[in-house]
């Protein structure tokens, strides 16, 4: 008689079972790697909020000490947002009562904001001082 026995499937499932394991492990290191960018760019969203306010602050400040209402100094503001945001810079246009802040950060420069956060974004704010 021939010996019809089969060998070799515990060496098939363990490899099957490694290939499931490894697919697994490659999709929750997608999900992280997900969470780590939207972490970044909520981050970058909040830090140019805080400039976006920073300056608001400065403005009023600036036109209630003064009868001249004349913009606060930009430059050290663009520093910081320069320090703080990649590539990060802002604008104040306008006069009083009426300023319209722009904040933006990274690569894109878009002639007009559209508020949008990531990478690279935009965030802008009319103030009026009455």
């Amino acid at each position: 008689m021939l010996d019809t026995k089969v060998q070799g499937t515990g060496l098939v499932e363990a490899l099957i079972s490694l290939l499931l394991l490894s697919s697994i492990f490659i999709a929750f290191e997608e999900t992280q790697l997900f969470t780590f960018h939207q972490s970044e760019n909520s981050l970058l969203f909040s830090i140019a909020v805080i400039q976006l306010k920073n300056i608001s602050e400065r403005l009023r400040v600036s036109c209630f000490n003064s009868d001249k209402h004349e913009l606060p100094d930009l430059s050290v503001w663009n520093q910081e947002n320069a320090e703080v945001l990649p590539r990060g810079r802002g604008e104040v246009s306008g006069h009083y009562p009426t300023y319209q802040i722009t904040v933006r950060w990274g690569k894109d420069d878009p002639k007009n904001c559209k508020e949008h956060i990531g990478k690279s974004g935009c965030l802008s704010e009319e103030i009026h001082m009455e």
